[in-house]
């Protein structure tokens, strides 16, 4: 229902879509990959490059900010930020 009204598409459209029942029109897929865009899920085409390979796809990076970390819930301790190990130990 979130997809329907996001998209401006009628909800029975969407399911006949999903069940395979119609094909879409560009207007339609336009506006489907539109609401998808903009709650940050992106689409990878086979022409778009991807470091994962392939077609598919993927959660948007937000600008400034890095999927592994959540930034408000990194915690530093100042005991831990020194390197006590030894010369060529790696890490």
């Amino acid at each position: 229902m979130e997809l329907a009204t996001r998209s401006g598409i009628d909800s029975a459209v969407l399911h006949e879509f999903e069940s395979g029942l119609c094909q879409p029109k560009a207007e339609f897929i336009d506006a489907v990959t539109l609401a998808f865009d903009a709650i940050g899920i992106v689409f990878i085409t086979r022409d778009a490059a991807s470091s994962a390979g392939g077609e598919g796809v993927r959660l948007k990076a937000p600008d400034n900010k890095s999927f592994d970390v959540v930034e408000r819930e990194v915690v530093q301790y100042p005991e831990f930020m020194e390197n006590d190990a030894p010369p060529g130990a790696g890490g």
